[in-house]
């Protein structure tokens, strides 16, 4: 009597799944390629000009930090500089290895004295050359985040496309018919699933860094170049979102008439709700196999579901 019950109970959780897993992946993901889509169109534009901005703010660096080599080799020092000034100027670099730029907002205050013609002195030039490295280290940093979100996001898209010219023929002629396909579709959609976790979960590190990125670049970067470059740096982003990075005035903004760009900017960048979504989306098929198997044995047995279920067998007709 006992075997006729364990081998009726799997049979009904199989059944359960073969009825239902199916039709939920393609569900999943039709879910994840739609919103997919639609999210990385909106922010293929915003990177496309932002790494532009990102180059441009780039070149600028370089061409200041190829200034300050120049100046750090000029008649400043005409001859060496005395070793103490050396030792203290290493000292200082080597005190500060994380030693981040003006993009913090933080300016590294230094001791040391300065020449007789008010020059920089040789320690101040060092942290300068440092800053203007670590710069573009990050600046770097920031075009490889943009160009990795866009290549995960589209490969998410043609892996659930995939998925969906697989799935849909399957499901409607082998999921409850053959049992051999069914396992190895059901294997090979797993494996599917379990890719798209990991490619969505290295979006989700992208898209949580993105606002401040986008804070960093138009707050701190553009203001280390000069004036009568600004205009022709931030023109194509203007035109591009029909707003203003500088607005003229708060009464033009207030009413309307004029938008700033780094909120319009980030409402189009890929944002981290919509990967958590996407996340619980593609897990979703797991949370709904494991309660399934666990549903006769162990959940359909708690005492409020024993009693729910009590009250609608002892009144079979009340609804009708």
């Amino acid at each position: 009597m006992g075997s006729c019950v364990g081998v009726e109970l799997e049979q009904y959780k199989s059944n359960l799944l073969e009825r239902r897993l199916g039709i939920v992946m393609v569900l999943c993901m039709a879910v994840l390629l739609t919103v997919l889509v639609i999210n990385g169109l909106f922010h293929d534009r915003v990177r496309a000009t932002t790494t532009e901005f990102i180059g441009a703010i780039e070149r600028e660096v370089r061409l200041l930090q190829q200034n300050e080599i120049v100046l750090f080799s000029d008649d400043t020092f005409p001859t060496t500089p005395p070793a103490k000034e050396v030792a203290e100027g290493e000292e200082i670099l080597l005190a500060q290895p994380n030693l981040t730029s003006a993009v913090d907002g933080e300016k590294e205050e230094t001791v040391s004295e300065t020449n007789n013609n008010g020059n920089l002195s040789l320690t101040e030039r060092l942290l300068q050359l440092r800053m203007r490295a670590n710069e573009l280290t990050e600046l770097d940093e920031f075009r490889q985040r943009f160009a990795d979100t866009d290549v995960t996001i589209w490969t998410l898209v043609l892996l659930n496309l995939l998925g969906l010219i697989v799935m849909v023929p399957s499901t409607c002629r082998f999921w409850l018919q053959n049992y051999g396909a069914q396992t190895i579709l059901l294997v090979l959609l797993v494996l599917l699933l379990l890719v798209q976790l990991v490619l969505l979960l290295s979006l989700l590190d992208n898209a949580s860094n993105f606002p401040p990125i986008v804070d960093k670049l138009f707050d701190t970067y553009l203001t280390e170049v000069s004036e009568d470059k600004i205009g022709h740096l931030i023109e194509p982003i203007e035109d591009q979102f029909s707003c203003k990075i500088r607005v003229e005035h708060e009464l033009l903004e207030r009413y309307g008439l004029q938008e700033k760009c780094v909120p319009k900017m980030k409402d189009r960048l890929l944002a981290p709700y919509i990967v958590s979504f996407l996340i619980l989306v593609t897990i979703f098929p797991f949370i709904l196999t494991i309660f399934t198997c666990l549903w006769p044995k162990n959940i359909q047995i708690l005492a409020p579901i024993e009693k729910a279920h009590r009250k609608v067998q002892f009144f079979p007709d009340e609804e009708r």
